[in-house]
């Protein structure tokens, strides 16, 4: 009985997958527009303390480079880096108060 449903759920997801997929045959991207919901792009601020040529800092831009390509660019990422809106401990901060909506800190400096 759990080898059928783990077919019939593969199977499933598989199906989902093609049907809802953003691209063709041809090798275009489907431009979906759905009337009722108002596109609306939204910009995401990233905060880290560390600079851009640090491995984090690469990071960080290869995640804003990624966001955008996946959502289209309806989402953007904007990153502050070598600690521009704060400390780590205060940008950690304006993260829980929602001041800022992404933060960036290095775990060896998290626990202290």
């Amino acid at each position: 009985m759990k080898k059928v449903l783990t077919i019939c759920s593969t199977l499933f997801m598989v199906t989902v997958f093609f049907i809802f997929s953003p691209f063709q045959a041809s090798g275009e991207t489907l431009d979906i527009k759905v009337p009722f919901i108002k596109s609306e792009k939204r910009v995401l601020r990233l905060a880290t303390s560390l600079p851009i040529a640090s491995p984090y800092g690469m990071g960080a831009l290869r995640f804003a480079e990624l966001v955008e390509i996946y959502t289209r660019g309806e989402i953007k990422v904007k990153v502050f880096p070598s600690a521009q809106l704060g400390t780590e401990q205060g940008t950690a901060k304006m993260c829980q108060l929602g001041t800022i909506d992404l933060t960036l800190v290095p775990s060896i400096t998290s626990a202290i």
